[in-house]
């Protein structure tokens, strides 16, 4: 699981909790770093903070666009308020700042069960 988010006062707190899951989470405060460590490392979840700060231009949104080879990258957005006309990456989940650190749980949960194939 991947956490991108540039707040560390954010970010820390979400990377704490889910290590407390047992999740193999690994974090990033950039577009750049987030970009380098989904090449890299192709998690299953990422928490995706959306700001200009995380799409470094707009290199992470074409990386979602294009559908890059993590396909089976689930990704839960994460906004400090939503515009009714801004346009989020291709999400799986949306979560408005503040946020319980439950309610992301819940979210993860969801999508990793989602992914998992039906018997």
């Amino acid at each position: 699981m991947l956490v991108a988010d540039s707040y560390e006062a954010a970010r820390r707190p979400c990377v704490r909790f889910l290590d407390r899951f047992n999740f193999d989470v690994r974090e990033a405060k950039n577009g750049e770093e987030a970009l380098a460590q989904l090449t890299a490392e192709q998690p299953r979840v990422l928490l995706l903070e959306w700001t200009p700060a995380m799409t470094s231009g707009v290199r992470l949104r074409d990386w979602f666009q294009r559908g890059n080879p993590a396909s089976a990258l689930r990704v839960i957005a994460v906004a400090g308020s939503l515009a009714p006309d801004e346009e989020l990456p291709a999400a799986d989940a949306l979560l408005i700042k503040p946020f319980s650190l439950d309610a992301m749980l819940g979210e993860i949960r969801r999508l990793l069960r989602d992914m998992e194939p039906a018997i």
